[in-house]
């Protein structure tokens, strides 16, 4: 039984677009977020 929060609601019109990240991206973040260095991650020079 679905929740009453959602019932008879629908999502479709919410997430129509998926948006894919770059694998230079996908480093960039998981360096950022671990706070070590990735041979891939695009670092900035400012």
């Amino acid at each position: 039984m679905p929740s009453r929060g959602h019932f008879g609601k629908s999502d479709a019109g919410t997430t129509t677009t998926y948006v894919r990240a770059t694998i230079d991206e996908v480093a960039t973040a998981l360096a950022s977020l671990t706070n070590e260095e990735h041979p891939l991650a695009v670092v900035s020079l400012s």
